[in-house]
């Protein structure tokens, strides 16, 4: 039975203290993590799940610890990323204000590529690769679309081969 929004927000606000604490025990302060911003992706997450799940979770305070940890750890993930981009791309990066509209354009031409040939793939595959790509984890993608780990783990490795020859076939080289 699916949970109307105001019970979804109702059992949010129960655990929003032991969340904060969860979170408070990574020292985010100290990596440069704003905690409002960690909360507000804990909070998308339930709400994603019970909205397109609707059924309840056995035991919730575990699944909020399982939440958290991933969030966290996908924020410092993305921030390890950028600290790599920068140090690569140095003051010429054009994400930071390059004055550089070749470096620009590029990029522009990379998203719209990108976009157009995401589309080009199975519903499934996108789907999976889609939610991958946005800090979900396999189970929790199984979760949401009643698939099996399994299932998910293929669905997204073949979605992300797929999505690697449409954009070869777009002229775009890469490295793995």
């Amino acid at each position: 039975m699916s949970k109307s929004d105001a019970e979804i927000e109702r059992l949010i606000e129960d655990f929003s203290k032991s969340t904060v604490l969860l979170i408070g025990s990574f020292q985010c302060e100290k990596n440069g993590i704003d905690i409002d911003d960690l909360v507000q992706e804990i909070r998308i997450r339930i709400w994603k799940l019970y909205k397109s799940d609707g059924h309840d979770i056995t035991h919730f305070y575990s699944y909020l610890k399982k939440i958290v940890n991933s969030v966290f750890i996908n924020e410092i993930k993305k921030r390890n990323k950028e600290k790599n981009f920068i140090n690569v791309y140095g003051n010429s990066c054009p994400l930071f204000g390059s004055s550089e509209e070749k470096e620009i354009e590029q990029n522009e031409e990379l998203i719209r590529i990108l976009g157009e040939s995401i589309v080009q793939i199975k519903e499934s595959q996108r789907q999976a690769v889609q939610l991958r790509l946005s800090g979900f984890s396999f189970e929790e993608i199984a979760r949401i679309n009643k698939w099996t780990y399994r299932k998910t783990c293929n669905l997204f490795y073949r979605g992300l081969e797929r999505l690697k020859e449409k954009v070869r076939e777009r002229g775009i080289s890469y490295e793995d």
